[in-house]
C-alpha cells in the first residue's frame, strides 16, 4: 500500500543528514511490523538517521523525538511523540509535524515552492526556511496536487509559490489549475530563471538538474502578487 501523495509522474531525492531536523535524535519504536515499515520508508525518503529501538527503552534511550504507537508508547515519558497515524501521511508532511514537535516553527512561518516549469519540473520545498525536499515530475496535474497536499497539510501561515519564467505555457498550466483547485489564498511571484541552472550535464540524471534549478528558483525573489480563490472576490 502506498502513501498518500506518491504519484507514479513524479521522483523525490532525500535531502543528506536529514538537515531539516537539524541534527535532532530520532527512534522508532514500535513492535507493529506494518507501523515499524511505514515509519522506517519514510524516514529514508527524508534522509533522516534514526535508531530503532523496544518501546520498553523509550524513556532511557534520550532521543529527542519518537515515532511509536499509541498503545505501545508509556504515558509521561518527557519525550514529544508522533503515533501511527502519521505514518500514513507524505514523508514531507511527517516531516513538517517533526519540525514543529521538536520546535523548528520560528516566527518566519512560511512554506515556499519553487517551481522550474517544463516538460520535466523541479520542485523545491522550504518550510521555515529550511529546505525540506526536492522532487521533479512529468505531470502538470500530478505536480499540482502534490503541492496542493504541502499547502494543505503543512498548514504555514504564508504560502509562497516561486516559479520560473522560463517556460511561460507550463507556468500558466500550474498557475491556473492551482488558481481552480486550492480553496484558499497564496502568493505567487515569477522569478526571472537566467542563472539557475547548473552548468553541468552530468546533473541531469533523474531529474537533478531540474530539482537543483528549483531550489534556486525557491531562493530567488520574483514580481508577487496576492492569488486568491474563486470564491472570494478580488
Amino acid at each position: 500500500m502506498q502513501s498518500r501523495g506518491y504519484s507514479p509522474h513524479s521522483a523525490a531525492a532525500p535531502l543528506a543528514g536529514g538537515a531539516p531536523l537539524g541534527g535532532a535524535k530520532i527512534a522508532v519504536a514500535t513492535s507493529h511490523g506494518r507501523h515499524y515499515y511505514r515509519f522506517v520508508r519514510s524516514l529514508r525518503a527524508l534522509g533522516v538517521r534514526f535508531d530503532s529501538i523496544t518501546p520498553s527503552r523509550i524513556a532511557e534511550h534520550g532521543a529527542d523525538l519518537v515515532l511509536s504507537t499509541r498503545a505501545e508508547a508509556p504515558a509521561g515519558i518527557g519525550v514529544p511523540v508522533l503515533h501511527e497515524d502519521a505514518a500514513d501521511e507524505h514523508p514531507l508532511l511527517l516531516c513538517g509535524m517533526m519540525m514543529r514537535r521538536l520546535g523548528h516553527r520560528p516566527e518566519g512561518d512560511e512554506l515556499v515552492l519553487g517551481v522550474d516549469p517544463g516538460s520535466r519540473t523541479g520542485l523545491s520545498v522550504f518550510y521555515c526556511g529550511r529546505e525540506i525536499g526536492t522532487s521533479f515530475h512529468t505531470s502538470v496535474d500530478g505536480l499540482v496536487s502534490h503541492m496542493i497536499e504541502l499547502m494543505a497539510g503543512l498548514g504555514a501561515k504564508r504560502r509562497t509559490i516561486r516559479i520560473g519564467s522560463g517556460n511561460m505555457e507550463v507556468t500558466r498550466r500550474i498557475c491556473d489549475l492551482l488558481n481552480l483547485r486550492y480553496c484558499s489564498s497564496f502568493d505567487l511571484e515569477l522569478v526571472d530563471e537566467h542563472g539557475t541552472s547548473p552548468r553541468t550535464r552530468s546533473l541531469n540524471r533523474r531529474g537533478t538538474r531540474d530539482m537543483l534549478s528549483a531550489r534556486s528558483i525557491a531562493q530567488r525573489a520574483g514580481r508577487k502578487r496576492t492569488v486568491l480563490p474563486h470564491s472570494v472576490p478580488a
